[in-house]
């Protein structure tokens, strides 16, 4: 080989080695450029983070979806038509108030639950 093709080769042959190391640089960067815009991305309505880490620059809040419930028309809280009902006072209770234990054979001055 001619000293002029020996030198052509040589330079050949070191610039496809850094051509294959500026690759395999560029893959790298290009995989930690994408994991820091999935971190950025990262806020409290699609991750574990709190909302206070989500700092001054969140965006806007998506409107929640409403209720498709209707209106009755009628004003919240009791309804006066309504009538109460309560539990009443047995003469003779058959289970203890506190434990629900049968009362049956136990005495009436018997000991506490």
């Amino acid at each position: 080989m001619p000293p002029t093709e020996h030198r052509q080769a040589g330079a050949v042959a070191r610039l496809e080695a850094e051509n294959a190391a500026l690759r395999a640089e560029s893959a790298k960067l290009r995989q930690r450029l994408e994991e820091l815009e999935r971190q950025v991305g990262l806020d409290s309505s699609n991750s574990s983070k709190p909302p206070s880490s989500d700092g001054p620059r969140q965006p806007p809040a998506r409107r929640r979806t409403r209720s498709l419930r209707g209106k009755s028309g009628r004003k919240s809280g009791g309804q006066r038509v309504h009538k109460g009902h309560t539990l009443r006072q047995n003469a003779t209770p058959k289970h203890c108030g506190s434990c629900g234990a049968a009362l049956a054979g136990v005495s009436t001055e018997g000991e506490r639950c």
